[in-house]
């Protein structure tokens, strides 16, 4: 009896000290929790809409601008991006397909792809490109337009001051459509960001005898242009070690570390997160000062034109944010329906598949949004039978 009084009189403490120490630790855990979620994207609501992004790439020598393509493909999946479309200003003969297979495994390998076929001043040599192009895709060299192609298409179909240009690359696209179509530029990219550093960048300015090109885009662009600088002490990637074997992003990091997983800079990221998520927790912004290429050329920062990043996470704080995304599995959209074995045909309204292997192989079950009928009224099955599992290919009549 004493020692059952004991134990009451040690969880009636119990409970006192707790009605009273947790007033003080709820706004601990608060605080934890705001930490936690710094610069996580909250859900979109009915009222916002994603993000409308074009991706202009250099993916060829580093392997970053793979991460970035990736994170925003994760971020379309969250309902915060609309991907337009993706262009490449490199000029390596395996680029469109590569990047067309990621987009593929993403469900989206019908966004547009456009490719820069000009000259380009001694051209970078890829570890990766051609493995990755040896996942599936339906877009080559040959096939693929032009990104001045691209550009006016993609731009044209848009609401006025609604696109975001993310530029994680050199800027000869760029100054093509600036060239050809800047009346086009003005009226329906709201922003530009351009990852690259602020004075006398030596790579993605300036690199390819580009830099005149590059002075003509900061001086001429007639939307906010935002200069974006970190991620090199940012590594990510390590974590694809354990992504699926058909994932190409994963392979793009296993060749560039010549058979390994490394974390590697995510400079490409880091401008892909502003470019999606805006400042947020993670950014301010900087709208004074200057910057400058190496040609001599200087330009005035100011307010809603010319701008620059400074991050307000740590590198540790970025790598928490980026690398869930950059392994987060896609989320692949049925968009025209599925072709059953027996001939027969449904077309259901963006079937959202739980997981779909390479080549849109099914798993044992998807989830379909409302309505969950075919159009003949037949219900969207939530399981696939065996007989029908292995016509998987003939069920892919559009992905988006």
């Amino acid at each position: 009896m004493k020692k059952n009084k004991k134990k009451e009189e040690q969880e009636t403490m119990r409970a006192n000290l707790t009605l009273l120490t947790a007033p003080l630790l709820a706004p601990l855990a608060m605080v934890l929790l705001a930490v936690e979620l710094l610069c996580a994207s909250a859900p979109v609501t009915a009222a916002e809409q994603p993000k409308k992004v074009i991706y202009e790439t250099d993916m060829c020598l580093d392997v970053d601008d793979v991460g970035g393509l990736a994170i925003l493909h994760a971020m379309a999946d969250l309902g915060e991006a609309e991907i337009l479309a993706v262009t490449f200003n490199e000029v390596h003969p395996s680029g469109a397909a590569a990047i067309d297979a990621i987009n593929t495994w993403y469900g989206r390998g019908g966004i547009p792809v456009g490719i820069y076929k000009g000259n380009l001043a001694a051209p970078d040599i890829s570890k990766y490109l051609g493995p990755v192009a040896a996942f599936p895709h339906d877009l080559t060299r040959e096939t693929a337009p032009t990104a001045l192609e691209v550009y006016r298409k993609v731009l044209a179909a848009q609401p006025d001051k609604s696109v975001t240009i993310i530029s994680v690359g050199f800027l000869n696209n760029l100054y093509d459509l600036l060239k050809a179509d800047p009346d086009l530029v003005g009226k329906k990219v709201k922003e530009m960001v351009v990852m690259g550093s602020r004075n006398h960048d030596g790579f993605n300015l300036s690199r390819h005898d580009t830099v005149a090109q590059s002075e003509f885009v900061i001086r001429n662009w007639p939307t906010p242009l935002v200069i974006s600088s970190h991620g090199g002490g940012t590594k990510t990637g390590a974590k694809l070690s354990g992504a699926a074997a058909k994932n190409p992003v994963r392979e793009a990091y296993y060749q560039w570390f010549d058979q390994f997983y490394e974390g590697r800079s995510s400079w490409d990221q880091v401008a892909v997160l502003y470019g999606v998520r805006g400042l947020g927790n993670c950014f301010r912004e900087i709208t004074t000062g200057k910057g400058t290429l190496r040609n001599g050329f200087e330009w005035q920062m100011q307010p809603g034109h010319r701008s620059y990043l400074e991050a307000k996470l740590s590198d540790q704080g970025f790598v928490d944010i980026i690398e869930p995304l950059m392994i987060k599995p896609p989320r692949k959209h049925l968009a025209a329906g599925i072709e059953w074995a027996d001939g027969s045909r449904g077309s259901a309204a963006a079937i959202n598949l739980q997981a779909v292997e390479q080549w849109g192989l099914f798993e044992t079950s998807f989830k379909a949004p409302p309505p969950c009928r075919f159009a003949d009224g037949r219900e969207v099955l939530r399981h696939i039978q065996n007989g029908r599992r292995k016509h998987h290919r003939a069920g892919l009549l559009g992905w988006r």
